[in-house]
Formats: C-alpha cells, sequence, structure tokens
C-alpha cells in the first residue's frame, strides 16, 4: 500500500507555481499529528489564523485516510508534501541516534525544514532540514580540549535512483567513507574552508533503503549574508573535481560534465542572524590564510 501510495503521489506532484513552503509544511504537520486535516488546510489555505478550539470539543486520534492525505497532497500540488511523507522527519533522525535534546530542537522556531531533492550520479540527495545554535545536543564534541557548543546541524537522505536500497551501516557493502555532506560558504575555496576545517563530525544510518546522515559542524548561521551552500559528492573529502570555484565572484557550482554524485544545496539561512564580526574572527581563528 505504501508503494502505491509513493507512486501515486510522485506521479501526482509536478506543480507548474511552487506553493508557500511553510503551507506545506504546516499540512504535512497536521497529517502526523493525526488532526482534523480539511478544516485545518482549508483555513490555512485561505490565510486565515487557526481557529481557537472549543474546550470540550473532542480530540480525533486516528490517523487521517489515506485517500484524504493524497487529495491533500494533490491539491496543494506540493513535492514538499511529498518529501514529507516519503522521508524521516529531522526530529525521528537525530532520536534514531538517541539524541533527544536535537530531536527536539528540530522542532523548535531555529528549526529550517527545506525538504529539497536533487539526482546526479545515479543517486537521489534529499536535503531535509537544519538548525543552528548553543547546546543543541546532549552529546559534547570536543577540539583541543574545549567543548564545542555552538553548533549547526545537517539532514540529509541519499538513495539509489534505480531503487536499489542502500546498505545498512552494519552490511559489508556499507563504506562509510563513500559519500562527503558539507556545508561551503561563498567567497572561499571550499577545498579548505569546509566540514573537515570546521570542526565536523557525521552518522549515519539506513532505513527502507535510504541513507540517513546526521551532519554536524561549527555554526554557519554567522556567515548567513555572504551565502551558503550545502554539497554532497562521492568521496571521503572535498571533491574538487565535482565542483567549480569562481575566485573572482566567489561562487561555487557543480561541474556539469562531472559524472559522479555532486549535489549542490543553497542553504537559506535568516540573514539576520550573520554576525561579520564573529566571521572575520573565526575564519583568522582557523589559520587557513
Amino acid at each position: 500500500m505504501k508503494k502505491e501510495l509513493d507512486d501515486l503521489l510522485k506521479q501526482a506532484l509536478t506543480p507548474a507555481d511552487e506553493p508557500n513552503f511553510w503551507l506545506n509544511q504546516r499540512i504535512i504537520n497536521l497529517v502526523e499529528e493525526g488532526d482534523k486535516i480539511e478544516n485545518r488546510i482549508f483555513n490555512l489555505c485561505a490565510g486565515k489564523k487557526r481557529r481557537k478550539e472549543e474546550k470540550n470539543m473532542d480530540k480525533i486520534h486516528r490517523r487521517v485516510p489515506a485517500a484524504a492525505l493524497v487529495a491533500a497532497v494533490i491539491g496543494i500540488g506540493s513535492i514538499t508534501a511529498y518529501a514529507g511523507w516519503r522521508y524521516l522527519s529531522t526530529e525521528k533522525v537525530a532520536e534514531k541516534f538517541g539524541d533527544q535534546k536535537l530531536a527536539e530542537a528540530f522542532t523548535g522556531e531555529d528549526d529550517v525544514l527545506i525538504n529539497e531533492s536533487q539526482s546526479f550520479g545515479g543517486y537521489s540527495v534529499t536535503l531535509l532540514g537544519i538548525v543552528s545554535g548553543k547546546s543543541l545536543s546532549q552529546y559534547e564534541r570536543m577540539s583541543d580540549g574545549s567543548v564545542l557548543d555552538d553548533r549547526t546541524y545537517i539532514v540529509t537522505a541519499l538513495e539509489r535512483a534505480d531503487g536499489t536500497p542502500m546498505p545498512d551501516t552494519s552490511d559489508d557493502a556499507y563504506d562509510i567513507g563513500a559519500f562527503f555532506v558539507s556545508p561551503l560558504i561563498k567567497g572561499y575555496n571550499p577545498g579548505l574552508y569546509n566540514a573537515v576545517t570546521m570542526n565536523g563530525n557525521s552518522s549515519e544510518f539506513a532505513e527502507d533503503g535510504i541513507l540517513y546522515r546526521l551532519t554536524e559542524c561549527d555554526n554557519i548561521e554567522i556567515f548567513a549574508d555572504r551565502g551558503l551552500y550545502l554539497c554532497v559528492s562521492d568521496g571521503t573529502f572535498y571533491n574538487g573535481d565535482a565542483y567549480r570555484y569562481d575566485e573572482a565572484t566567489g561562487e561555487i557550482t557543480r561541474n556539469e560534465g562531472y559524472e559522479g554524485l555532486n549535489a549542490l544545496f543553497d542553504l537559506p539561512l535568516d540573514v539576520s542572524k550573520a554576525n561579520p564580526q564573529a566571521a572575520e574572527e573565526y575564519l583568522k581563528g582557523l589559520g587557513l590564510d
């Protein structure tokens, strides 16, 4: 049944116009909660505020029927809604690693849900979401004896384009260094400034043939006014053959002639959270000039 729904959703979701992102995400959340989706979707689409529920109204705890879900998603016409149905949420991914504190952060106001997919080199990569801040995880990271408490966490999902399941981390076919996931900063050489030099770390697991990766590094929100990317490529480290860096403009782009995996996403971080002074101090501290 799940496969049939996946096929139906994938065929139907080819919108001509991109709907409001936050509207899409709210609809996904309502589906997961099992609330009265028909009335809520109507109110959201009309741009009205959520009506106050009557004090004695009985809550509905049953899940929305599959047919209603399909109709709702098709009506909105959103790839984002499809991604929310297809993959684990960022919260669930954090829970899989036993990090309940981070899971709560992924449901907070600082969480940026994205659900954007790209397909290259026989793989499909979906950037699910990102959250940044201080003390978001219950697990400490150390560097030179100091605790790294101001971090960015990024969740991606990777699968084979032909549907062949990705190997589980316990399988012999699993290769921990098969893929490189890292934020990149516009205007700075990506071969030097990436997750490796920014105290990066990653964890991953496979479920239902999809490989989920949780990537973390020092907080990149301080660079939000400069422009940020996320690269997902094959290989253990940054792949200079997979991307192009223009020193004159600072732009980082995909190498269209590269035959392997070289996805590149724009990270839509809040520019108001940028801190140019802190960014300069951080870059100097890396000592990569």
